[in-house]
This record gives C-alpha cells, structure tokens and sequence, in this order.
C-alpha cells in the first residue's frame, strides 16, 4: 500500500488498523464511502445542470457511472427516448 501523500511509517499502521477491523465494519466502510461518492456525484451534477429535474440527473448519473451505451438501454427500459432531457 503505496500513496504519494503517506508516509512509509503512517502506512504501515494505516494498514495494520485496517487488517485488526472486523469484515463488518469493512462492509460498512465500504457502504459509507460508496454512499458519499454517489452524493458527492449527484450534487456536481446538479451544479452543472441547475434546471435539471429528478429524472435528467438520475439519467446523467447512470450515465456518469454506467456508459452512454447502457445508460442508453436504461432510458428506453424506462420508457424516455435516449435523447430527450428534462
């Protein structure tokens, strides 16, 4: 576990907290920090595009995280045409 911005010694007991941490609470790590990323995504989103309503960010969102082919065939499973915008 290498970082740039870490030094050797604080790495080494970065990782051996990290090795004593119950896989529960790894999960739950891993819950939280995916639940802030996706929040932090949707609110640049919704700065970039002020006028958005619910169903373009999500859309945007999908397409962020998925590609625009996939993000394409949820739109159409959604029943909004792939080029429409809110």
């Amino acid at each position: 576990m290498s970082s740039r911005d870490t030094s050797s010694d604080a790495a080494r007991v970065q990782l051996e907290l990290l090795r004593r941490t119950s896989g529960a609470r790894r999960v739950a790590s891993a819950v939280e920090l995916t639940s802030l990323a996706r929040e932090l995504t949707l609110a640049g989103i919704r700065a970039r595009h002020p006028g958005a309503g619910a169903e373009a960010i999500d859309d945007e969102y999908c397409r962020l995280v998925y590609g625009d082919d996939l993000a394409a065939k949820v739109r159409v499973a959604r029943g909004r045409p792939t080029g429409a915008r809110e």
